[in-house]
């Protein structure tokens, strides 16, 4: 598994984050809503300054093989209005069956960071 990392700044007044942030990726073969992983969510505080982060976990296609490219990523914070546009950052997905029979494609609770 590889994973990609998404670091959200308050950059407003003290709020309170809960739960799974909604993030939408384009692959080549049209979008998805990326599904939230087993864990379980808790409230995260944050100050003015203050950062959050969210991982998304993944299989990454192995060399030499033809995977599902992904563009954009369009993530909003749990609780959100304001989604922000990225591109993104991991390698391209894995097409195979998962040998190990884990969740391909999923996405941690938002966590405070440090």
């Amino acid at each position: 598994m590889a994973s990609v990392v998404v670091t959200i700044d308050n950059t407003g007044d003290s709020c309170t984050l809960f739960g799974f942030a909604e993030i939408e990726v384009s692959m080549n073969m049209g979008h998805t809503s990326i599904p939230h992983g087993s864990a379980q969510p808790a409230a995260v505080v944050l100050a003015k300054g203050q950062r959050a982060t969210v991982t998304i976990w993944y299989h990454p296609n192995p060399a030499g093989r033809v995977g599902t490219k992904v563009g954009l990523m369009n993530v909003t914070p749990p609780g959100g209005t304001q989604r922000v546009s990225m591109l993104w950052p991991g390698s391209d997905l894995a097409d195979d069956p998962d040998t190990y029979a884990t969740t391909p494609l999923y996405q941690e609770p938002i966590t405070r960071q440090g």
